[in-house]
Formats: C-alpha cells, structure tokens, sequence
C-alpha cells in the first residue's frame, strides 16, 4: 500500500473545534503538557511498552497515534517499524508537536506529525493500517464521529489499540489533587465521568457502542493494571500543572500557595516510596479490527 503524504498543517473541516478549545492546547494546556513531558513519559513507560509491541507485531504498518502529544508514543512506535512502515501522530497543539518532531529529530526517527482533530480530520481513506493512543480518545466532543472518521481512515485489514482511563474510583491518584484542593478553590469544576474528558469511558460501555456504531470489528474491552513510578520531586509540579487542578490555576492564573501545596503532599503521602510515586493506572486496553 502506497501512502499519500498529508499536509503538515490545519485543514478547515466541517465540525471544527471551538476556538476556546484550540486556543486551550495552543497556550496553556499545551505548554502545561510539554513543562512535564518528561515525567509523563518515565510515568507511563509501561503503558508505552503495550503500544510498541502491538505495533511491533505489524512492522509494516502505517500506524497512526491519535491524540500523540508530544510524541512518545510515536516515536516508540517508529523505532519497531521497517523501512516499509510509517508512522504519523496527530493532535491539536501546535507547541507540542513542535517538541515532537525536535525529538524525532534528535533521535533520528521517520515520525511525521500534523496538526489537526482526528475527529474530522481529512485523511485519506484507508491510508494507515494500525491505529494506536495512549489516552488521546477520551476529549472528542462527538466520540461517534470520531470513530467513525478513524475507521475510514484505516484499510480493510485494519485495526486499533487504544489505552483509556478506567473510572476515578480505580484511579484514586487521580482524584486526590482536586479532593485536596478543593477547600481552598470552591468553584474549581468537579472531575466528570462518562462524558468529553480524561473519564469519557470510565464505563467502557460507552466505548463499545461507539466502535460498534462506527463499524468497528471484533471489539475487545479488557482491563489494564500498570505499575506507574516517577520521581517523588516531580509531584508538585505534576499536578500543579495537569488535571483539574492544573487546569484551574491556568485558567485564574493563580499560583497555590504554600498551604495548598502541604494539603496536596499531605493528601499523597500514602503513594511516597523512597524517593518515587508509587500508583497504579487502571485502563482498559480497547482493541478492534476494522
């Protein structure tokens, strides 16, 4: 199968974004992500790992990474490929994928990345043969409609691997930021599940009927334990800087004060090993074939 190449840049599409969202992953969302790209990346290592053999079973693929940020996950995918294989990334933030195609750069990797929503994006039909993500499917405003774009977007011996959050109640180190904070930040938004957002398939449910709808294959929906570790150092600035904390403070531009910095160390002190942080992830690993 021969790949067209796809402009390295916006496409105006039907169902765009809202400004509000774009102008989220430009600036400061994106610049949050790319502040702590390092940690996310020694976090989910395991969690990479699971991509990479999938791809690593198709080494000939056109693997697509649906949501790839700043790129780990596609670059862990084109190490394992032949010259035969490609692999592109997309996403929304321009500043991240400006730190990707650095990364693929320095390592000397075929990675291509484009700026886009993979919910209406215009690829070419049937141009990749794998679709991958680490947690880069939960945020379409329109699940059903981003499903269905990435099946026309795969062959027909196509197929996806996907890594999804499993509900907050199996991922109480994802909660605690804001249970912490919040007596400080009343109006801080409550963590939502089952709907656009780190949480969107807590129930994985909702991800079966939106592959189903789409007309997706062989669907499985099975759950994923990872050991997560990173260093213990790095948690203020993690959590100051993502989820909904992190959002928080860049949306009212404050700085926690120290107060609110004790509240959070206190709230993890159960998850301190030495000198790491010790969690699990609980995922479901969503796979399907076209």
């Amino acid at each position: 199968m021969t790949q067209k190449a796809v402009p390295e840049a916006n496409q105006q599409t039907a169902s765009e974004q809202t400004p509000d969202q774009k102008e989220l992953w430009q600036g400061p969302m994106g610049d949050s992500w790319i502040a702590v790209e390092e940690t996310v990346n020694d976090m989910f290592a395991g969690l990479m790992d699971v991509l990479q053999k999938t791809v690593a079973a198709r080494p000939d693929a056109h693997v697509l990474d649906v949501g790839c940020g700043t790129g780990g996950t596609s670059l862990a995918a084109a190490r394992v490929l032949t010259d035969e294989g490609s692999c592109t990334g997309i996403d929304l933030s321009k500043p991240m994928l400006a730190l990707a195609r650095e990364r693929a750069a320095q390592q000397n990797l075929s990675a291509r990345f484009i700026v886009g929503d993979a919910q209406d994006y215009a690829f070419e039909p049937g141009g990749y043969d794998l679709l991958i993500s680490r947690f880069g499917v939960m945020f379409f405003s329109d699940s059903q409609a981003a499903f269905e774009n990435l099946r026309r977007a795969v062959s027909d011996t196509g197929a996806l691997c996907f890594l999804a959050w499993r509900g907050l109640a199996e991922n109480p180190f994802m909660a605690l930021a804001h249970e912490a904070a919040a007596p400080f930040f009343p109006d801080m938004p409550e963590r939502q599940e089952n709907e656009p957002g780190p949480f969107n398939f807590a129930d994985g449910a909702r991800a079966q009927k939106f592959l189903e709808g789409a007309g997706w294959a062989g669907i499985d929906i099975a759950p994923l334990d990872m050991e997560c570790r990173f260093a213990a150092s790095e948690l203020t600035s993690f959590l100051t800087h993502l989820g909904p904390l992190g959002a928080y403070l860049k949306k009212v531009g404050g700085t926690p004060s120290a107060e609110v910095i004790e509240a959070i160390n206190s709230a993890y002190a159960p998850f301190v090993v030495g000198d790491e942080i010790v969690y699990n992830a609980a995922c479901w690993k969503i796979t399907a074939r076209a």
